[in-house]
């Protein structure tokens, strides 16, 4: 996929070429890279506290962004004539994750040999490889969806939105739903004491 993206796509969508086991694989190590980068990327770089280091954190900022992005850009290109199959979306945006593990490796291992001076070739270095796999994520929804280039540049502006929208939507409902929890139980509270 990184180096024959458009021939990888459309061989993945018009022979069939998907592998729902070969994409989990790849959502799963794209998950233990980024694991890796917090825990084992050099000191001078990493600042993050391993005594209190929690791991559903990243499984949620990684993986957990990685399934928004399939499920909302499934539903919004389903409603707008994308003709994407679930799985194929997955298995497309699973590939085209490939770029960040290979920045995690990079950073993991680069970040024990490079002095702590140059710490602008890994922000540089990781802003291109999230540009190509933005570049490979648009070149998959054009493939898969059978949408132009700019709508499909549309498309992942739209999904971007959404995804806001529903991270926003479900960090309410969790608010809520705890005040009212907390409300009944101060009723019960209440209650018991008289």
């Amino acid at each position: 996929v990184p180096f024959s993206p458009f021939e990888s796509f459309n061989a993945m969508k018009t022979h069939g070429a998907v592998s729902l086991g070969l994409g989990a694989l790849f959502v799963l190590v794209f998950y233990l890279a980024r694991v890796s980068q917090d825990l084992y990327g050099g000191f001078m770089y990493v600042i993050v506290d391993k005594a209190n280091y929690n791991a559903l954190f990243t499984l949620i900022g990684s993986v957990g962004l990685l399934l928004l992005w399939v499920i909302t850009n499934w539903g919004i290109c389903m409603l707008n004539d994308g003709k994407g199959s679930f799985m194929e979306v997955f298995c497309m945006s699973a590939y085209s994750m490939m770029p960040m593990i290979a920045y995690s490796v990079i950073f993991t291992v680069g970040s024990h040999v490079i002095p702590a001076t140059n710490t602008d070739s890994f922000g540089m270095i990781g802003t291109i490889l999230t540009i190509y796999m933005a570049l490979l994520l648009l070149i998959g929804m054009t493939v898969v969806h059978e949408y132009s280039f700019f709508k499909s540049m549309g498309m992942a502006i739209v999904t971007v939105i959404c995804m806001a929208l529903a991270v926003f939507v479900l960090c309410s409902v969790v608010l809520l739903s705890q005040q009212f929890i907390m409300f009944i139980v101060s009723i019960i509270d209440e209650l018991r004491v008289r």
